[in-house]
């Protein structure tokens, strides 16, 4: 389970899930980022001075402007689910590594640019390790100025960290309370839940991963999400059809196929008042995680 958890991380940190339900408003152009005030990031022992423009997200640690040309992402493990040898991620950032040292935090700086790598978004990838934890910061740009990349580098001057885990249910902003299981301390970025609360993959477990910005568009955005959330999660798998509830303002759409000695496997999507919402998708008793998803606790970041 570690090693789910750890691409669980790279699924949150990569943008990759549900880009396609951001809507697009107008954004503002850089400050120079030592005219900027500092902002701690909650629940993730980590401070930055963030890009004008950037918003606290509704749920996760992937912060956006609005128009999610500029995304910092930021995630924190244990150091042996550090990424850094990733051959995916690696790909991703191709270009020769940088030494970093900004006065309070030593590591490694990747980059890549659409022009020489491919892909639509420039981007920074800095590494940090602090005796057994590692701290991974995305910054990554998708807009039209050229120069842009440069600019967000001055950024990364600017990063602190206090070389803990962090909290993981405060920086993602909701707390569950699931009968028999318990909260995984096991870093930020993602939130994990498991019968003992430890990493260990034979045992009843359910994670949750922010989507990026707000579910905009009434029932119908919802109902596309869901479906592509299950198409997803459950693919190649003889899965439920999708059941939707609703209760004290919280939306949950959930499907569930298989059986193990675990339970079964199971995938959802819950929504918020404000339309912030995650995927969850574990092995367990379907029921118990609808009514803890319905029962959820929104963290005050």
């Amino acid at each position: 389970m570690r090693r789910i958890f750890a691409s669980a991380v790279i699924a949150v940190i990569t943008a990759g899930v549900a880009v396609a339900i951001w809507t697009s408003h107008t954004s503002q152009a850089g400050e120079q980022a030592s005219v900027r005030p500092e902002t701690a990031l909650p629940g993730t022992g980590v401070s930055i001075v963030l890009p004008k423009g950037i918003v606290h997200p509704p749920l996760g640690t992937m912060y956006t402007d609005e128009r999610k040309e500029t995304v910092l992402a930021i995630a924190v493990a244990r150091a042996e689910s550090n990424q850094e040898n990733n051959p995916i991620l690696r790909k991703v950032y191709p270009e020769p590594v940088e030494d970093f040292h900004n006065g309070s935090l030593s590591g490694k700086l990747y980059k890549r640019t659409r022009a020489k790598d491919g892909g639509g978004y420039d981007g920074w990838w800095l590494i940090a390790v602090k005796g057994d934890y590692v701290l991974d910061l995305k910054i990554s740009y998708s807009g039209r100025d050229e120069g842009e990349i440069e600019k967000l580098k001055e950024y990364l001057s600017t990063v602190k960290w206090d070389g803990t885990l962090g909290d993981s249910e405060q920086a993602f902003g909701v707390k569950l309370t699931i009968p028999g299981m318990q909260v995984v301390h096991a870093g930020v970025g993602a939130v994990l839940y498991s019968a003992n609360g430890q990493t260990g993959e034979k045992q009843p477990n359910l994670m949750l991963m922010a989507l990026p910005g707000y579910i905009a568009g009434g029932a119908d955005a919802f109902h596309t999400v869901c479906e592509g959330a299950r198409d997803r999660m459950m693919a190649g798998e003889a899965a439920s059809p999708l059941r939707y509830q609703a209760e004290h303002g919280i939306q949950t759409c959930d499907t569930w196929g298989g059986m193990s000695l675990l339970g079964q496997k199971y995938s959802a999507v819950a929504m918020l008042p404000g339309g912030g919402a995650f995927i969850a998708s574990g092995t367990g008793d379907p029921q118990v995680f609808q009514r803890a998803l319905l029962g959820l606790q929104v963290i005050d970041r």
